[in-house]
């Protein structure tokens, strides 16, 4: 709310309704600004800020899974460095532990595929060849030999250098998108969507065969975005338990 007026999304548009604050009553209709604007469910956000004067900034159409994007270095100053490969709907960029490859999801109208990019030689290969499926997400082990990702449902895993057949880790179900490898090695934390629950944070013991999942933070709010600390004995999440998002640190496991 800011200069009189609430400002939501409904079904994709924008709209900035004037509101009496006193009363709480709406004199007038609502005026919608575009449509198109995206929104996301599972966080709760949308593209969209007011400031206190009522100049407002948002995320219009084209700023969806196909928007086109560029991989781009930043220095900690928020200088811009220089850019990576070219330009596209490119998504979910993870870092190699050591820096020299990357990562990334490349988006199309079927779906969507995993592509590694060697940054010392500016080479890259297709990860993943699923047509129809979507694979993004993807989440490097601290040796850097093996990624974990989302592929439609399932949590799967392959080789970095992107031979062999990709391991199934867990199948079936709701989506399951893995956020974190400790350093260890141990654990691989992933997202689940419970049944009653929402959003809901796990880990997968990685240390021995044939381990079950085991559940971190179940409730009904929406947990996500889970990271471990680098000594493993933290763990940082977003939440919507206070009915927005906000970052919280609870001890592992």
């Amino acid at each position: 709310i800011a200069a009189g007026r609430l400002v939501f999304v409904r079904g994709g548009t924008l709209i900035a309704q004037p509101i009496d604050p006193g009363s709480g009553r709406l004199p007038v209709d609502g005026v919608p600004f575009d449509a198109g604007v995206p929104f996301a469910s599972v966080a709760n956000y949308a593209p969209v800020t007011i400031s206190a004067s009522g100049v407002l900034v948002y995320g219009g159409a084209g700023q969806g899974s196909l928007a086109v994007t560029q991989l781009t270095w930043f220095d900690r100053e928020g200088k811009r460095l220089g850019t990576v490969g070219v330009q596209g709907p490119v998504r979910d960029p993870a870092l190699s532990p050591d820096g020299r490859a990357v990562v990334f999801g490349r988006v199309s109208t079927s779906g969507a595929d995993l592509w590694l990019r060697a940054l010392d030689r500016e080479v890259e290969q297709r990860f993943t060849a699923d047509s129809g499926v979507v694979n993004l997400e993807p989440t490097w082990s601290p040796r850097g030999d093996r990624i974990a990702f989302r592929s439609g449902s399932d949590l799967l895993e392959k080789r970095a250098e992107g031979s062999g057949v990709a391991q199934v880790l867990m199948e079936g179900g709701p989506l399951k998108s893995p956020t974190d490898w400790s350093r260890d090695g141990r654990y691989l934390v992933f997202t689940d969507q419970g049944a009653k629950t929402s959003l809901d944070i796990w880990f997968l013991p990685r240390d021995s065969p044939g381990r079950k999942p085991v559940p971190f933070l179940q409730s009904a709010s929406n947990e996500f975005f889970a990271r471990l600390s680098p000594d493993s004995r933290w763990m940082a999440y977003a939440s919507d338990e206070s009915g927005r998002s906000e970052v919280y640190v609870r001890p592992f496991p």
